[in-house]
């Protein structure tokens, strides 16, 4: 009878040995479930983040380029208006210079028609080239102003333009020998 007892013994030793060893088993078990779920976790929290990262980087490139979009819309319009500014100034000079030499001509024909000391013969001279200058003067400064507002909004001219420039350097020029036979031959008489 104390073989049963010796035989219990070993077997409650060896059923306590294999129920620690599950137990360590399940332990071991256990915390690997643990580890992975907390890795999930941080995963997901990881995740989470990262998406999170991306909305506001997007949402901080869209303000960039709205902000960017609205500079260039500014500059735009400040380029607008300055073009505008520099193209009245333009057209303000050439006017300013127009008037001053028609001023100029009217005051030199007035003293020429008036003038008892200038012979006839430079007289003719003399209101012929005045009368180019006046003829003259309104085609360059329509040229002038074509060629400012291209300058002002920073740009080539287009060939309508440089078709309308030609077209009336050719017309003053052609006015200028009109007027320059016409006084010739009026000397010729």
């Amino acid at each position: 009878m104390q073989l049963i007892p010796l035989q219990t013994e070993q077997l409650r030793g060896a059923l306590e040995q294999n129920i620690a060893e599950a137990q360590a088993a399940a332990e071991e078990h256990r915390a690997k479930q643990q580890e992975l779920r907390a890795r999930r976790d941080r995963q997901r929290q990881s995740d989470a983040v990262r998406e999170a990262l991306d909305r506001e980087e997007a949402e901080i490139r869209r303000m960039e380029l709205a902000a960017r979009r609205r500079e260039a819309e500014a500059r735009l319009r400040q380029a607008a208006t300055l073009g505008e500014l520099r193209g009245q100034a333009e057209r303000f000079k050439a006017e300013t210079e127009t008037h001053r030499a028609q001023a100029e001509a009217e005051k030199l024909r007035r003293t020429v028609s008036t003038g008892s000391g200038i012979p006839e013969h430079l007289r003719r001279h003399l209101d012929a080239e005045l009368e180019i200058n006046r003829n003259r003067a309104p085609a360059l400064q329509l040229a002038k102003e074509i060629r400012g507002r291209a300058a002002a909004e920073g740009r080539e001219l287009t060939e309508a333009e440089l078709e309308y420039i030609d077209l009336l350097e050719s017309a003053a020029t052609g006015a200028t020998e009109d007027i320059r036979r016409g006084a010739a031959s009026d000397f010729e008489e």
